[in-house]
């Protein structure tokens, strides 16, 4: 028995809407965290590893938006005949991927490929 078939108890579609809804706003919410962690890092950031302002405010800003912006733009025509769910899948690989090897990054190019892949993986 699947969600929405006529034989499916009344409840059903509309718990599976709301568990929907409530995975998006927790990937949404996680996603504004994720964008915001290296703020909130900045002056650690800036002393452990020797950054400059230019260098600490590019890696807050045009390391993960430009790829998330272009992401973005390209995430319709990429999708286009995909299962959503594969395209989805290898978003979250992506995001996380970049998230890690941010956190776990020796220097300051290996911090700037972080923000970009998490800013592709969360477009």
């Amino acid at each position: 028995m699947t969600a929405g078939s006529p034989t499916s108890p009344p409840g059903a579609l509309h718990a599976l809407g709301w568990s929907a809804i409530l995975l998006l706003a927790v990937v949404q919410v996680t996603a504004y965290v994720d964008r915001a962690l290296p703020s909130v890092l900045a002056p650690l950031i800036k002393a452990q590893f020797g950054l400059s302002d230019i260098q600490i405010g590019a890696l807050q800003g045009p390391a993960f938006s430009t790829l998330y912006a272009v992401g973005l733009l390209a995430a319709g025509h990429l999708i286009a005949g995909r299962n959503p769910y594969r395209v989805a899948a290898l978003c979250v690989v992506a995001w996380t991927a970049g998230g890690v090897l941010f956190a776990l990054a020796s220097d300051y190019p290996a911090m700037v490929m972080g923000r970009v892949l998490l800013g592709l993986g969360q477009a």
